[in-house]
């Protein structure tokens, strides 16, 4: 593990704590404060909307100005927009707030090509499996402490401390963390003499055209299909924060309390799964592991509603995310891997954005799916996975870039 990853696994921790607090609460906080369902889905969806357009920016921006201005932006507006949600939760509020979440993820590429381009060389799959472990390890604590206590404190001031923690905390981390934007070569003459020796002025930054150039060309099909990929797998996280909560309360009839207890077995499957799947990914082959992975958790979401307990339906949650994320790290490090160094940003960016319109869709359909029916958010995940695999499929077959062995570089 280089240093600097070491650094970025401090960032991770940092923001997990806000990431974890919200997504287990925010539903239900809502619901509680007279928002209905319905537009606790299109609250998700608006920012996912935002996100869409800012997550190539961002990305794009990664690749000109460097990865931690673009995070530090990121941050700030994340913490303003969990802060908003949570102290005016009327239509006006929500939708500043679901706008500054979108305008959020600004930051998601710069922090996805930071814990690319730390990795020691060959071993991506497992650096992305490293930071999800500690990001999981922060929502196994998380989820109850944060029940337990705002039992007796309140859900409102408990949040608040987490989100403004949380952002100083990331803060305070991104200042200690090495810069990793490839730096740009020199120019091979001054302009206009010819025959003069190179020059100091670097070479131009890429245009986003040259990332969208790339994903046309034959070299970028594996960055194209990834790009689908990370659709589907949007519209499937899509669907899941806004109803998780509420299922579980909805069902069960359980408390804070209960519902972070549940909470926890989800970040507890994923750090087990990124656990193995760290340590094994990057030998056995990533399109492999995520065709393995998908094979068992299309049927496992479906089964997850037959389970009539509270304590039956966290041990399926907790098989369930061990598979998933056994290569949940594959994801970021084929796509890592189908885009060169000088648009990496830029395609992640475009990753962000087929995962934001992903989200979007799912945000807009949640709350029609669980009113009609509170397990059908589940099938539509199952049927989801069903397609990423096909997917994923047809990429390792054709051994496009990424889905192929991976290629090195030297880190910056």
């Amino acid at each position: 593990m280089t240093p600097n990853l070491r650094r970025v696994m401090v960032i991770t921790l940092a923001s997990a704590l806000g990431y974890f607090a919200y997504n287990s609460f925010l539903s239900p906080y809502l619901r509680q404060s007279g928002v209905r369902v319905i537009f606790v889905g299109l609250f998700f969806g608006l920012a996912s909307a935002v996100e869409t357009p800012m997550a190539f920016a961002g990305g794009v921006l990664a690749d000109r100005l460097g990865r931690r201005p673009v995070m530090v932006v990121g941050r700030v507006l994340r913490t303003a927009g969990w802060l908003v949600a949570l102290f005016t939760p009327t239509t006006p509020g929500l939708i500043t707030a679901a706008v500054l979440l979108g305008l959020s993820g600004v930051s998601g590429s710069a922090y996805r090509a930071l814990v690319a381009e730390s990795a020691a060389p060959g071993r991506r799959a497992s650096a992305f499996a490293a930071v999800g472990v500690v990001e999981n390890m922060v929502g196994v604590v998380v989820p109850p402490l944060v029940g337990v206590v705002a039992a007796r404190l309140g859900l409102r001031w408990v949040l608040a401390a987490a989100a403004v923690v949380s952002g100083a905390g990331v803060l305070a981390a991104i200042h200690r963390v090495r810069e990793t934007l490839p730096a740009r070569a020199a120019r091979t003459a001054i302009a206009d003499v010819p025959g003069a020796p190179a020059s100091a002025a670097p070479e131009p930054h890429p245009s986003p055209l040259e990332s969208l150039r790339f994903l046309a060309g034959p070299d970028g099909r594996g960055a194209a299909l990834m790009a689908a990929i990370w659709l589907f797998t949007g519209f499937q996280m899509g669907l899941s924060p806004p109803i998780w909560g509420l299922y579980v309360t909805d069902r069960f009839g359980v408390g804070y309390a209960g519902l972070g207890a549940i909470s926890t077995t989800m970040a507890l499957g994923a750090a087990l799964g990124q656990l193995v799947g760290g340590q094994i990914a990057d030998r056995i082959g990533h399109s492999r592991l995520m065709i393995g992975s998908l094979i068992i958790t299309v049927p496992s979401w479906v089964a997850m509603t037959q389970a009539n307990e509270p304590w039956a339906f966290g041990f399926l949650t907790l098989l369930t995310f061990i598979v998933a994320y056994v290569a949940g790290s594959c994801w970021e490090a084929v796509g890592a891997n189908a885009a060169p160094a000088r648009v990496r940003g830029a395609v992640t960016g475009i990753y962000g954005a087929m995962q934001a319109i992903g989200a979007l869709v799912a945000g807009g359909t949640v709350g029609l799916l669980y009113t009609r029916n509170i397990t059908l958010p589940f099938w539509a995940m199952g049927a989801t996975e069903l397609v990423m695999l096909i997917l994923v499929i047809v990429g390792s077959r054709a051994k496009w870039r990424g889905f192929g062995p991976a290629r090195r570089e030297r880190l910056p």
